[in-house]
């Protein structure tokens, strides 16, 4: 399964959506991304993508970011795209991601 998502406290006495994208982050991928977080946006204070098992992302895998975020609260959400290979970095630092999200390259 290409996405792995669990609710965990965030130490704010809030819950953070937190999910796990394995492999390939495609278009293949729209329905799954959309469906891990559609149910949960009103009920956690931030989200967290783990992309630390990413082998790819495409332009619409951008896209579902974008939509992600904008479900989510627009410029007022609170995502965090964490262990970032230097690849998917340069991809997201280009089309200035780490302007809209925070970002986190991995260690």
């Amino acid at each position: 399964m290409p996405v792995n998502v669990t609710l965990q406290e965030d130490g704010n006495s809030g819950q953070a959506l937190h999910i796990s994208l394995i492999g390939r982050f495609d278009i293949s991928m729209y329905t799954q991304f959309g469906a891990c977080y559609k149910d949960h946006l009103g009920n956690v204070s931030q989200i967290i993508i783990d992309m630390d098992e990413l082998e790819y992302l495409d332009s619409s895998a951008l896209g579902m970011l974008l939509m992600l975020r904008e479900r989510a609260g627009g410029a007022s959400a609170k995502i965090q795209l964490i262990n970032i290979s230097p690849a998917v970095g340069k991809i997201l630092s280009t089309v200035k991601f780490d302007k809209l999200f925070s970002t986190q390259m991995k260690a």
